[in-house]
């Protein structure tokens, strides 16, 4: 998963971090992940077996950036799946 974040060139150092918002799979808690209940299809998660759940994270802004810098960051979820996205940076 990649980001690209634009800066404006007179503001380098005075924003030191910024939020990105992503989507992740989560198992239903209804059927537990099977897409199926009692009843038949599960009417939460409509037989997928999975619900999404946006994710907020603050992305701290390296001293350091410059045009075309490409920044990784890891975020682990409940459920133990990792998540690795980078971060393109863009200076206007």
């Amino acid at each position: 998963m990649a980001f690209d974040v634009f800066l404006e060139a007179g503001k380098i150092g005075l924003e030191k971090e910024f939020q990105i918002k992503f989507p992740v799979e989560m198992a239903c808690p209804a059927c537990g992940g099977e897409g199926w209940a009692h009843s038949g299809v599960c009417s939460l998660c409509r037989g997928r077996g999975y619900l999404l759940k946006d994710i907020s994270l603050a992305i701290k802004i390296p001293d350091w950036v410059r045009e075309g810098l490409i920044q990784s960051v890891t975020y682990s979820d409940d459920l133990g799946n990792d998540y690795f996205i980078r971060i393109i940076y863009h200076i206007r």
